[in-house]
């Protein structure tokens, strides 16, 4: 007999999920070997597959292929026999063992695994066949079969030579036994304990044989205990494989449950007790004690109450629970049976309430609310702060803002203690702490400094300078600009800087407000051009920063260039030259002869 698992397969990337499942129906066939006293033949049967390993439907199934060979596991020159389930393989050599085995194929071009392999020796020639000729037998065909929940070891048809031993496996599957085993018809062995194999041998055969095995599902034992004061149910039971069993333990009146082991493991004071997907025996052994009484303990969003939840104590216990408000939260209260005990816990701090004597069942219960921290701002002569005092809900912003008065400055500013320097305004963000915040101030000028495009202006922006003192700015055109203007409170202080050089300018004696600003353009580049006689060079000219004047030489007529020469380095007997991005003065001069 022949087994093969299909599976599907693919080249193509996009059927690659295709190609990973398994079809699970085994293929079988059967050797039935004649021979001749030369072309022997044998014939194979099969059962064609009908699910995938997951149980789907197998869709589609064309053929199969049969392929030969005289190695173990080594094939070639398959035959293609359509969608037929037995071949006889005729042309086969006197005197030789044959390999055979299977593969199924669908209308996609899937092709499954090989099945079990299958032999056959054909006879030496002139010799007689197996079962054919009426002479004695060299090779009979034992076929072993397994029932669903097991396997048989090795599965199908198998040649056996005369005389020969054979042995066979039995193997239930997980959660199965092994009901029976059947020898050509009669039962050697059944309902074998424990889930344990079978082993089975034909010795010196001399027949064609059959043995198959059928498997049925296991039952394990739960066997549950109950100690004084209580019951379990049921006590004991068994319980097929892969299902579950639930064990209900029950307290008498006036008493709890004390714990509950599982297999010899505690699993605490539970009330029941599920076997889920049963596959081993188990013990419940479940211990009573005095009698106690509920306490159901709940918090509010944004805090926690320990323990939570629903507890039974015994009587006279005191149990004590601790309620803890989340950060930027506080303990807005707690009530025990309904009546408040606490509320309004500052400073987001924590509680605890003790229950003493237990007598009765409790409930407690706690609640929370958003805090506010404490943002005090405080400002010295000279100017005020907005606002002064606030309190400010967790996780907000607040932005604090500092005014100098008229003629004053601000002249620094701490928060929480730490120097920020003379900022006009500061935020908390994600607020989680209370803060102060001071400012102090002077008495001082301002002066706004600006720069157009292409230059900058240092320092830039509004500075504050105290009244008598002086500040000093540095202009600074870009590479390729110069300085167009320099304008003070209005008025130009300086033009057309010459050279893309920088400019300074300094505030002295302050004693009022001020403004500075800087444009720049675009600087242009001197191109010297000189010729000597015997020719003449296009005139040079003033070149606009990055642009890329062409420069000719031309001689004379009869005459011709004899050299020529840009910023002192000769270039060569050249027509023309290009300064390339120019970005500095330049000369070039040409010789001729």
């Amino acid at each position: 007999m022949m087994n093969t698992g299909y599976s599907k397969r693919t080249n193509l990337p996009a059927r690659i999920a295709f190609c990973a499942l398994i079809l699970a129906t085994l293929v079988t066939a059967q050797l039935l070997p004649t021979a001749t006293a030369h072309a022997a033949q044998a014939t194979m049967s099969w059962s064609a597959p009908t699910t995938y390993s997951d149980g789907s439907t197998l869709s589609g199934l064309k053929g199969y292929k049969l392929y030969t060979g005289t190695t173990r596991g080594s094939y070639s020159n398959p035959v293609d026999v359509g969608n037929t389930n037995s071949y006889t393989m005729t042309g086969l050599g006197d005197g030789t063992t044959y390999y055979f085995a299977v593969t199924a194929y669908d209308n996609l071009g899937n092709s499954s695994g090989y099945s079990n392999e299958v032999s056959y020796s054909t006879p030496a020639t002139g010799g007689t066949g197996s079962t054919t000729g009426g002479g004695t037998a060299s090779a009979y065909t034992v076929t072993a079969s397994a029932g669903s929940g097991g396997s048989i070891t090795p599965a199908g048809a198998t040649v056996v030579s005369s005389g020969a031993t054979q042995a066979y496996t039995v193997t239930p599957a997980t959660g199965y036994y092994v009901a029976s085993v059947t020898v050509d018809g009669s039962q050697v062995a059944s309902n074998i304990a424990g889930g344990a194999g079978y082993s089975y041998s034909f010795t010196n055969v001399s027949a064609s044989h059959t043995i198959a095995a059928s498997f049925a599902v296991r039952s394990y034992h739960i066997v549950a205990s109950a100690g004084a004061n209580g019951t379990v149910s049921p006590g004991d039971s068994w319980a097929q494989y892969n299902t579950a069993q639930t064990i209900s333990i029950t307290p008498a009146s006036g008493y709890q449950v004390a714990n509950v082991t599982v297999d010899g493991k505690s699993v605490g004071a539970v009330t029941s007790y599920t076997f889920n997907n049963l596959n081993a025996d188990h013990t419940v052994a479940a211990t009573f004690g005095n009698a106690g009484y509920t306490i159901t303990a709940s918090a509010g969003a944004n805090g926690s109450i320990t323990p939570a939840g629903t507890a039974t104590v015994s009587s006279g216990s005191t149990p004590t629970y601790t309620v803890t408000p989340a950060t930027g939260y506080y303990v807005a209260s707690v009530t025990v049976d309904g009546t408040a005990v606490v509320s309004n816990i500052p400073g987001g701090a924590g509680y605890s309430y003790t229950f003493t004597g237990v007598t009765a069942p409790h409930t407690i219960a706690a609640s929370f609310a958003v805090r506010s921290y404490h943002v005090v701002a405080s400002a010295g002569t000279g100017g005020s702060v907005t606002p002064g005092d606030s309190w400010v809900a967790y996780n907000t912003a607040q932005t604090i803002a500092i005014t100098p008065a008229s003629g004053y400055q601000v002249s620094d500013v701490t928060v929480d203690g730490k120097s920020l320097g003379a900022v006009t305004s500061y935020t908390f963000n994600n607020l989680a702490a209370d803060h102060t915040v001071a400012a102090t101030f002077a008495a001082g000028y301002t002066i706004a400094a600006s720069a157009g495009a292409n230059g900058s202006i240092t320092p830039a922006g509004t500075s504050a300078v105290t009244g008598g003192g002086s500040k000093s700015y540095t202009i600074t055109p870009s590479t390729g600009y110069y300085i167009k203007s320099v304008v003070v409170d209005g008025a130009t202080v300086a033009s057309s800087v010459a050279g893309g050089a920088p400019y300074s300018y300094t505030f002295s004696n302050l004693s009022g407000n001020h403004t500075i600003s800087a444009s720049f353009d675009v600087r242009y580049y001197n191109i010297q051009t000189t010729a000597g006689s015997g020719g003449n060079i296009s005139a040079g000219n003033w070149a606009l920063f990055n642009t890329s004047p062409v420069i000719t030489i031309t001689p004379a007529s009869g005459k011709k260039i004899a050299s020529v020469t840009v910023d002192g380095v000769s270039v060569g007997a050249l027509s023309s030259y290009t300064f390339t991005n120019v970005s500095a003065d330049h000369s070039i001069s040409a010789t001729f002869m």
